[in-house]
């Protein structure tokens, strides 16, 4: 295997849509101690949330936990470049582009 991420859960089997929003809604609550409730979709990550880069590690690491994979944070942020990740809404829509390999490729020939 290449130093590549894997893009599926350790099980095999892709996240739903539903999965994945709860994931990231019960990550974002747990880092901010907040109810998963209170974490809405259209939120922004930073101005509604208070989201700064360390809460943004440690709520990757929540969902690394959560989802049953492991991210390489440099092709992430390599293949995340120029896109906006401002809502709870983009945050999920970049994990569900991660599983169904559209933002990190599985092989890469860096």
């Amino acid at each position: 295997m290449s130093s590549a991420a894997a893009t599926t859960p350790a099980d095999g089997r892709q996240p739903t849509r539903t999965a994945v929003t709860r994931a990231v809604r019960n990550a974002l609550a747990a880092q901010l101690e907040r109810p998963p409730a209170t974490v809405r979709l259209d939120m922004r990550l930073r101005d509604d949330l208070g989201v700064d880069s360390v809460v943004a590690l440690a709520v990757l690491e929540e969902l690394q936990l959560a989802l049953g994979v492991a991210v390489d944070l440099r092709r992430l942020a390599r293949h995340a470049r120029g896109r906006t990740v401002d809502t709870v809404a983009d945050l999920r829509d970049v994990v569900l582009d991660f599983f169904a390999g559209r933002l990190v490729p599985p092989d890469d020939a860096a």
